[in-house]
Formats: C-alpha cells, structure tokens, sequence
C-alpha cells in the first residue's frame, strides 16, 4: 500500500498519502492529523527529537517495526529518517473556504519544490489557504509535503479548475490578485482581506480566463539585472507584502 501511494492516482483514490521525516511527522502530529499507520526503523532513535516523536507515533497509530534497510526501500527521500506515516490528506471544495479571507493560487505551478515552498509561505504569513488549479503538482506528494515542511498539515487545501475559482470569488466578492514578471513596478498597493493572489506556472504564467478575472495585477521591483525571480521566490516575496501592511495604494490596473 505504501509503494502504491507514490502515485497520485492511488493517492486520490485512496484519499491518504505518505508523510516522511522527523520534522513533516511532528507537523502532521501536531495539526491533527488523521494517522492510519505508521512504520518505525531503529534509525529514528538516533536523530534529535526521534525517541519524543516515536513515542508520540506509537500513542497515536498502529506501528510497524521494521529494519533501516526495509525502510530504506519504501522511503521517497534520498536518505530516510527512520519514520513514515500514512495520513489522510484533506481537500475542501471551494464552498468551504471563506471569501473573505486570504489566499494564494497556483496556476499550473508544476515543480513540487515551488508548490511546497509556496504551502510553506502561506503558512509563514499567516494565509488561510491555498487553491491548486489544472496542472500544479500534486499538494500531497511526498516531494511537496518535505518541501513545504509538513505546513501542508496546517492549511486548507483545495483543487478546483479556473472557471469554479473565477465564479467563487466573484460570488463572494473576492479579488483576485495576478503576479507576473513584466509589471514589477512599485509601490505595492494595500489589498486589505477578502483577495486570492494567483502565482502563474513557471513557463507560461497564469492562465488568460484568470488574468482576465483578476482585479490587480502585481511584480515584484527589481534592481539588478536578472529576468524574474524563481515562482516560489516571487510569491513569497508578495505574500509577505500582502500581509505585513505599510504598503502605499499605487497602480490597480
């Protein structure tokens, strides 16, 4: 079950995924996590908060001793931690989510190290949520859940296509907040709450059925010389101003 778990099929199917690491574990842990099971190696007791975490797993789940070796086999990562859990994995419809909250879109953002990155952001800044469109690796991979150091556990996560997003936030009044590279310009302008910035694929950006929905259109300023900044960089980077406030109005275009 735990091999076939490296599919996203198998993972939608199913509804669980594979939770790896002693950092991811603990996030899960403390989120409140559904845990179906878990499997323990030797190694664990070795690492930094591994005794704490393994008598924490074995409160909580059925575990299944196993060897380094063994563990070895199953783990996605390079080098295992001596700890996998299988955890349900939460995808809330759009109805769910409150329009007037804050969000961060991904558009067919498709390397898992930028969609984790960006689940890790949104947690940082203290967003609501974060809505995966047609063509964004999957929010339960393995690769994403490591890169976004088990913050996937502590937002709500949903998938929708562009057309249901469009429709939901012009129902509820919330705006859609557009990043691309050719309109860094500043000031930032204040957005306030009740917005949704959208963070385009690496290659083409964002999608014209969303662009054409969007209220603002935003980049981030640059001073040196590089052509735009990597997608998990640059919506960071946004999110961060969304929320800190001190940003002056300037062009809503």
């Amino acid at each position: 079950m735990i091999r076939k778990l490296s599919r996203r099929r198998e993972r939608e199917r199913t509804g669980l995924t594979v939770v790896e690491g002693v950092r991811c574990a603990r996030e899960a842990l403390s989120a409140g996590a559904s845990v179906r099971l878990a499997v323990v190696a030797p190694r664990l007791a070795t690492l930094a908060g591994g005794s704490e975490l393994e008598t924490r797993v074995r409160m909580m789940a059925p575990v299944g001793d196993t060897t380094d070796r063994e563990l070895g086999s199953l783990s996605d990562a390079e080098s295992h931690q001596g700890v996998l859990l299988v955890c349900a994995c939460e995808r809330r419809p759009l109805s769910e989510l409150d329009t007037a909250g804050r969000y961060v879109v991904l558009d067919g953002v498709q390397d898992p190290g930028n969609v984790g990155t960006l689940i890790r952001s949104a947690h940082a800044f203290g967003l609501d949520g974060l809505i995966a469109l047609k063509g964004t690796a999957d929010l339960w991979s393995p690769k994403v859940l490591r890169a976004s150091a088990g913050s996937a556990f502590h937002l709500a996560l949903a998938v929708s296509t562009a057309t249901e997003l469009v429709d939901w936030a012009r129902r509820g009044g919330l705006g859609l907040k557009v990043a691309e590279a050719s309109r860094a310009r500043a000031p930032i302008p204040s957005v306030g709450c009740g917005w949704a910035l959208v963070i385009g694929n690496e290659g083409s950006g964002v999608g014209e059925a969303i662009r054409e929905a969007a209220d603002l259109t935003v980049g981030v300023p640059m001073a040196g010389g590089a052509e735009s900044l990597n997608a998990a960089v640059a919506g960071s980077i946004l999110m961060y101003l969304f929320t800190r406030g001190g940003m002056e109005r300037g062009d809503t275009t």
